[in-house]
């Protein structure tokens, strides 16, 4: 089974929009408080250039050529997009909507 974690700020109205919109469609993920877990936080702000919240990490996507795919918010539809990273993919969205879609076709 694919594995889902995201990351979140406390207070962060994106962060708390995804984490309700992921447990009404039955999406299981695992929430980790990017302060307590600043390591993994700095990596993935590193990686993907942002540091904006919320962050996802899907790990080992079913049917992937990719070992990772991350998902991150993103200012404009033209910045919006899949681009591979070497192992990964990342995939820039600009709603919780967005996102959450995007993940359910990655779960696929």
């Amino acid at each position: 089974m694919d594995k889902i974690k995201v990351l979140t700020l406390n207070g962060c109205k994106h962060c708390k929009a995804l984490l309700s919109s992921l447990e009404a469609t039955n999406i299981p993920f695992e929430a980790l408080d990017a302060d307590e877990n600043s390591n993994l936080a700095d990596r993935m702000e590193s990686i993907l250039k942002v540091n904006e919240y919320p962050m996802v990490i899907l790990e080992a996507p079913s049917g992937s050529q990719y070992s990772a795919v991350y998902f991150y918010r993103e200012n404009s539809y033209e910045q919006a997009k899949a681009t591979p990273i070497g192992y990964a993919v990342k995939v820039g969205c600009v709603s919780t909507d967005m996102m959450v879609d995007q993940i359910k076709k990655h779960l696929k």
